[in-house]
Parts: C-alpha cells; sequence; structure tokens
C-alpha cells in the first residue's frame, strides 16, 4: 500500500470518526452555472444535543468552512 492510500485512509477514519463524534453532516455548497458548477464552500452541520433529562447540552451548530481551509484558519 502506497503512503498516500494510507494517509487517505487514515484521514477518512478521523473525520468519520469526528463527524460520528458529534452526530454531525457535510454539505457542499454549489453555485450551478451553464458552463459548470462552482463550489461555494462546505457547511458542517451539528444538531442540538441533549442529556438523559431532556436538558440541551448545547444548541445547533453551523459551521462554514471557506473554499480553501487549512489548520492556521481554524
Amino acid at each position: 500500500m502506497e503512503v498516500d492510500e494510507i494517509i487517505e485512509r487514515s484521514f477518512k477514519r478521523d473525520l468519520r470518526n469526528l463527524l460520528k463524534k458529534y452526530n454531525a453532516e457535510l454539505d457542499v455548497k454549489v453555485e450551478m452555472y451553464e458552463f459548470g458548477a462552482m463550489v461555494e464552500g462546505i457547511t458542517v452541520h451539528i444538531p442540538e444535543s441533549y442529556d438523559n433529562n431532556g436538558k440541551v447540552i448545547y444548541e445547533e451548530v453551523n459551521i462554514e468552512l471557506t473554499k480553501w481551509i487549512n489548520w492556521e484558519s481554524l
């Protein structure tokens, strides 16, 4: 297995675990044109969370990611 395949699998596993931890979903924002599509960015949706007594732990959160993102922009 090539190094890039190992890194890709590791990254996908880490991302999947992070999304699962927060019950989050990713949504790609796309602007459609006659000649194609332009990716506007990615939205991470984290739904509200409740404890066993029905009390809100945290409210719904939507995080707008830019088209280009790295560790410095977080």
